[in-house]
């Protein structure tokens, strides 16, 4: 399988690609919510939200002060999403659990009051899900995963049902196309003892901290200590996320399948985080130091500043 690398709340800039690093992507924080049921012990439900506004909503957030980059942010001009939810073996593989595929249409214009008298027109849509076979789902169900869209707060409401216990990471993925993706990585201790699973909203700071790990589970051939998930988040942060302001790069796969989009993504930034996660665990002064000189234009001040901060706090191995 082609090795691939994964770059991605809604804030990308252009990064630019010196070297390579693969890991193959076929087929955050997590948020429980434990629902009892009667369901199988060995089996588990997931649901997720993808946020996909309007092209007016975008120009909305460019017109902010400081403008919002929205680069990489889903819309509702993506159409069609395919979603897989995949099981993450110790020695690496990857096996497909689950398999949806939402289609929006615009349905209708509502008036809705904002304050005072004032109205405005909000555009309604509808959508419809199918499974791999192309049969319309009306509920999710073994295998299948349901989307639908949510017209007033403009979200992608997704469920994933009957996902097999049997792994120590699980992995969500979102496509809208071969250069618009979004994933989250779920820890089998965010599973264990719940039958029901509420994620929060699957973002590109989602997608960059899974790129990170995927990444070094390529580089060993299987999975590498699961505590290092969380690790990726405190030195990695959301805070170091948005000064660093990364962008999802092109995906390279040559053959690209909407069934079982995969993807061969490029990135000297993620070889070189990785380079300075695997420092800092050795020895925090030097990490510090490297990160002080490093080259790399993606590492502005700010975030050469938090990143470094980040490393401190880091405890010893």
């Amino acid at each position: 399988m082609p090795k691939a690398v994964i770059f991605s709340k809604y804030a990308l800039s252009a990064v630019s690609l010196l070297g390579l690093i693969f890991i193959t992507v076929s087929c955050g924080k997590v948020a429980q919510e434990v629902v009892p049921t009667n369901q199988d012990p060995k089996i588990f439900n997931l649901s997720y939200t993808v946020f996909s506004p309007t092209t007016e909503n975008i120009q909305a957030l460019l017109e902010r002060t400081p403008p919002l980059n929205v680069a990489g942010l889903f819309s509702t001009q993506d159409t069609r999403l395919t979603v897989q939810v995949l099981g993450i073996r110790k020695d690496g593989k990857q096996e497909e659990l689950s398999w949806g595929r939402g289609l929006l249409s615009f349905d209708k214009w509502v008036t809705m009051a904002v304050s005072g008298n004032q109205t405005v027109k909000k555009p309604a849509f509808k959508t419809e899900s199918y499974n791999k076979s192309g049969v319309k789902v009306t509920a999710p169900d073994y295998t299948w995963t349901k989307l639908a869209f949510d017209s007033d707060r403009n979200l992608w409401r997704i469920d994933s049902v009957k996902l097999k216990r049997a792994y120590p990471l699980y992995l969500v993925k979102v496509v809208a196309n071969k250069n618009k993706y979004l994933f989250k990585l779920v820890e089998d201790t965010a599973v264990s003892g719940n039958q029901s699973l509420s994620l929060n909203e699957i973002t590109p700071f989602d997608t960059f901290l899974a790129s990170l790990y995927l990444s070094d589970v390529a580089a060993n051939s299987a999975l590498s200590d699961t505590t290092r998930v969380k690790d990726f988040e405190r030195v990695f942060d959301y805070t170091f996320f948005t000064a660093l302001n990364p962008s999802l790069p092109d995906n390279k796969i040559e053959k690209y399948d909407e069934i079982d989009p995969q993807f061969t993504l490029q990135s000297t930034l993620m070889t070189e985080l990785l380079k300075i996660y695997a420092l800092a665990r050795s020895d925090k002064t030097e990490a510090i130091s490297y990160v002080e000189k490093s080259k790399l234009k993606e590492l502005s001040p700010d975030a050469k500043k938090v990143l470094q901060n980040n490393i401190r706090s880091l405890k010893s191995s």
